[in-house]
């Protein structure tokens, strides 16, 4: 029998299925975080994606950065550039802060505020903070802070 499952990937689209009771639970904004959490090749990362489509959004994924906050702010710099096609009040590249993933993030926020919308950033394999976070504890101070005030 094969299963009707796909287990290579995130399912987007179509082939994505049977939550929406939790897509529209985070889809009414009214959490200031919601975490994901699931074993292994449940759909955490589909499910992402999939709010993805629904909401301005931009995915980091921890895990591609290797928990590099450098790398983190690389990464939202690119979705930025892939998602200002869909989203003109997103800052033009050149209007971005270097280097710094938290200054980017209010940035960002600012930017949302001011275009009366709001931006989700979608982390997947967000486990990768504890290890930054024992690392550099710090960092989670500044985690929290925004995602308490953005």
């Amino acid at each position: 029998m094969i299963s009707p499952y796909v287990t290579s990937g995130p399912v987007t689209g179509a082939d994505f299925y049977g939550r929406r009771e939790l897509l529209d639970e985070i889809g009414t904004g009214r959490h200031g975080a919601v975490y994901v959490l699931g074993t292994r090749q449940i759909g955490k990362t589909s499910l992402l994606r999939q709010v993805e489509t629904q909401v301005p959004a931009i995915f980091l994924d921890l895990q591609w950065a290797g928990g590099r906050l450098e790398d983190l702010a690389r990464q939202a710099r690119w979705e930025v550039r892939r998602k200002r096609r869909r989203y003109g009040w997103l800052p033009a590249e050149r209007d971005l802060p270097d280097g710094d993933l938290f200054e980017l993030l209010e940035r960002l926020d600012e930017e949302a505020d001011a275009a009366g919308e709001r931006l989700w950033v979608l982390m997947d394999e967000a486990e990768i903070w504890v290890r930054i976070g024992r690392e550099t504890p710090e960092v989670l101070h500044r985690l929290r802070g925004i995602v308490q005030n953005c």
